[in-house]
């Protein structure tokens, strides 16, 4: 099978990497940047250039997938996560990217 995961340079991302190939799969990670995409092809992934928010990216980088995993997040962590407002990304990521993940899944025609 052959997986898209948002997140995938991200630390549940490395680990999904390394268990979907342990157990046969191919992965393509999607990568905001180029050491992102680095990070994924140099744990044995196919990278795509993209965003979360980016749906003709997704919906490109889908196209041939069978499953898509979104675990794309961005918890703040230490001091910065008692910040006022320190969850406004995760939370748009989690809302808006969570849909634009979804209605690109579905016009890659991607069943998982």
């Amino acid at each position: 099978m052959k997986v898209f995961l948002t997140g995938a340079s991200g630390v549940m991302g490395r680990s999904s990497i390394d268990a979907l190939h342990q157990a046969g799969h191919s992965v393509v990670g999607l990568a905001r940047t180029p050491k992102s995409a680095a990070q994924i092809e140099a744990l044995g992934a196919q990278s795509c250039p993209g965003d979360i928010y980016d749906a003709v990216a997704l919906e490109a980088g889908m196209r041939g997938c069978d499953a898509v995993a979104n675990l794309a997040t961005k918890v703040p962590v230490g001091p910065a996560a008692l910040r006022p407002g320190s969850l406004r990304a995760v939370d748009r990521i989690r809302t808006h990217g969570t849909k634009v993940v979804a209605d690109a899944a579905r016009k890659a025609d991607i069943g998982r």
